[in-house]
């Protein structure tokens, strides 16, 4: 079967491909060269806006503060005015600040244009311990807050550990732990009422509160000892006869003294 001829292209026609070609090559070219210079000048604008004084940091609102001061937060945080605000990372900045002792949790917000703003929840102390090497506020973890003198209105928990003291993590010693465990798992109502915690044995916590003096051993049970401290409590009440102190270690075997 025979083949049919080749196209012969009249040598006009060749000439217009050929310049059509050409065109065609040029023009995408021109769209490459285009687009390029439209990326180039598109980032540099963004550079531009970006690092203008637009985003120069002209304020920082700090939120919650009530036991750190501003420029120990400002200090800690790494943030200066005049710094661009794009450059201000809130999770490495809330890092920064959360290693104040009194810092429990720290947020970090981008105030666009030119604002930064700081949120901070911080711990409660609701202690003091007591402790050869100094006395410390506590939260309610045991993390160690500061150093203190003389306070009132806190129970006092007083440990015989020479254990370091490290201002913004939980105390190693367990007795004072225990302690502070004990006096957690009271009544609201009680917890205002005791003054002293003896935590210089684990094994053997006392609390004084209303006047006695309670054995609680360590903190295991803690249910059933707080459940038979209330029913003891109660029947001083009832009896009109104070109760001076009791053991409660064994809390199905409970021994308590009441006044005459």
């Amino acid at each position: 079967m025979s083949r049919p001829p080749a196209e012969v292209l009249h040598p006009a026609r060749l000439v217009a491909r050929r310049r059509e070609v050409r065109r065609q090559r040029v023009t995408r070219i021109r769209r490459i060269v285009v687009s390029v210079f439209a990326v180039c000048l598109l980032t540099y604008g963004g550079w531009s806006i970006a690092h203008s004084s637009l985003f120069a940091l002209d304020g920082v609102e700090i939120v919650g503060a009530h036991h750190v001061t501003r420029s120990q937060v400002l200090s800690v945080s790494g943030v200066r005015l005049g710094m661009n605000v794009l450059s201000v990372e809130p999770g490495v900045v809330a890092g920064r600040i959360e290693k104040l002792p009194f810092v429990g949790a720290a947020r970090v917000e981008r105030i666009y244009p030119s604002k930064v703003r700081i949120l901070i929840s911080e711990r409660v102390p609701v202690a003091v311990v007591s402790m050869p090497g100094g006395r410390y506020l506590i939260d309610d973890r045991g993390v160690a807050l500061v150093p203190v003198g003389e306070t009132d209105g806190l129970p006092v928990i007083r440990s015989a550990s020479g254990d370091e003291v490290q201002l913004g993590r939980p105390l190693s010693d367990a007795g004072a732990l225990q302690g502070l465990l004990i006096w957690r798992s009271l009544p609201v109502s009680l917890r205002s009422k005791v003054f002293t915690i003896d935590a210089t044995s684990p094994v053997a916590v006392t609390i004084n509160v209303e006047g006695a003096s309670v054995v609680f051993g360590d903190a295991s049970s803690l249910g059933a000892k707080v459940a038979v401290f209330g029913s003891l409590l109660e029947r001083a009440r009832t009896t009109h006869h104070a109760l001076l102190s009791a053991d409660l270690r064994a809390p199905t075997h409970p021994a308590a003294r009441f006044s005459s």
